[in-house]
């Protein structure tokens, strides 16, 4: 099966400093991915960019065979987005927002009914941005890398700020999603839904991978707390490890 992403020895610089290091992973069609670290591990940034907004300083990727290394306009095109919902244009409502963001993308609007639905979107449409909760905002935010029907999104922190019942609807509608064949990559704070719903994924410190996840979801991790506590267990030992080397210094 030719991988919808393959991503070899990528590294991603920031002011001059190097976030993302000698970065390896191939994600399959299909697949809900995912990614677990700390604050500061370089998830953003490395999702940032693979969908084209941050250039590669080394290492390659590509996208259904397609190299797209070097080429941020073919990342961008390629891949749906989800931004952070902090940057949202304030002065427009999220009817406005959507469509521009269609025609940006010069496709017609035929996303998926039952994300719409699950993340609410029609109170939403006639709001402005700026009147809208953090929440809400997300909604919108994660709503938008649909425009275009992408077969390939990547949404960083999806969950963050959705309540209770919007963040069950929203995991089971990105669930179907994948199982019609489309691919989702998504930074993730919760070891339970990484656990529970993604096939597959990586943990992330200081820029490395360090450790790499399965078929999880065809596992189902009969004892997720256990899960849990080797994940957590890996990266205290981490940063326990990265405090006294700069102790040391």
């Amino acid at each position: 099966m030719t991988p919808m992403l393959r991503v070899e020895n990528l590294c991603v610089q920031l002011g001059g400093a190097e976030i993302v290091r000698g970065v390896s992973f191939s994600v399959d069609p299909g697949a809900w991915f995912g990614m677990l670290g700390a604050n500061g591990s370089g998830k953003t940034t490395l999702l940032r960019c693979l969908a084209g907004r941050l250039p590669a300083s080394g290492g390659a990727m590509s996208i259904r065979d397609q190299d797209v290394t070097r080429a941020l306009r073919d990342r961008a095109e390629l891949v749906g987005y989800a931004p952070a919902h902090g940057t949202l244009p304030v002065g427009v409502t999220a009817a406005e927002l959507l469509s521009l963001i269609g025609r940006a993308r010069m496709s017609p609007s035929n996303e998926p009914r039952n994300v719409f639905e699950a993340l609410d979107i029609g109170p939403l449409l006639n709001v402005s941005i700026d009147r809208m909760s953090s929440g809400m905002r997300q909604r919108v935010s994660n709503f938008a890398a649909f425009i275009g029907s992408r077969k390939l999104l990547i949404l960083d922190e999806p969950l963050n700020w959705l309540d209770p019942v919007v963040t069950h609807d929203f995991k089971a509608a990105l669930t179907q999603y994948v199982s019609e064949g489309n691919t989702v990559i998504t930074a993730l704070h919760d070891t339970a839904t990484f656990a529970m719903r993604c096939n597959g994924g990586l943990v992330l410190h200081g820029g490395h991978v360090v450790q790499t996840v399965d078929h999880v979801i065809g596992s189902r991790l009969s004892d997720i707390s256990e899960f849990e506590r080797d994940i957590y267990s890996t990266l205290k030992g981490l940063s326990r490890q990265a405090e006294g080397a700069a102790s040391s210094l």
